[in-house]
């Protein structure tokens, strides 16, 4: 790689997105614009396991990787249709407005404790796409369990910004991939390699 350049730090601005149909279209790709966003970060949480000698006193000799899960937060700035809709459990279209409402508890159709969010509300797929598509990587998360950060509170007034903390994590799609990272000419809807 050569010796690192502090002129070659990224800074990587971008949008969300979900049900895209091309990579090589324009953002929303042809799908779905995910509101207004900032802040969004990618993680990845490892699993590992220590192997141990008890030849040498119970020391590591080993460390086996068990698996990873990753997942992607972000600020939701806008209260956007399409955003609440997602992250929110129990939506309804505003009779007057036709916007989302967010209604707790739900009498019409709800979403009850215990419903499985993979079967009936992953986003697929979810894509960030940075703003400098030549230096900055995308991220495709194949599919997505939307959800609002349980410790989520809307800041509302007139010196703040709304703010709606969303979390999505990365499960297997039917070709057993989760997550890409790279430049957008190297991904595709379907997977890498």
């Amino acid at each position: 790689m050569g010796v690192p350049n502090v002129a070659f730090a990224l800074r990587a601005p971008g949008r969300l997105s979900y049900g895209a149909t091309s990579l090589a279209t324009a953002y929303p790709h042809g799908g779905t614009a995910l509101g207004l966003t900032r802040q969004v970060a990618v993680k990845q949480f490892g699993r590992y396991a220590d192997i141990t000698a008890e030849e040498f006193g119970s020391e590591v000799v080993d460390r086996l990787w068990t698996g990873d899960n990753w997942i992607m937060v972000a600020i939701l700035e806008s209260f956007d249709n399409d955003a609440i809709k997602n992250i929110f459990r129990n939506t309804v279209i505003g009779g007057t407005s036709s916007d989302r409402v967010v209604v707790h508890p739900q009498t019409v159709n709800p979403v009850r404790p215990g419903s499985s969010i993979a079967t009936a509300a992953p986003l697929t797929p979810l894509v960030f796409t940075p703003l400098d598509m030549l230096l900055n990587p995308m991220v495709v998360f194949y599919r997505a369990l939307p959800e609002v950060l349980s410790d989520m509170s809307m800041e509302l007034g007139l010196d703040r910004n709304l703010h709606v903390a969303m979390r999505f994590t990365a499960i297997r799609n039917s070709a057993g991939r989760s997550v890409a990272i790279g430049k957008r000419e190297d991904l595709s809807l379907t997977g890498p390699g």
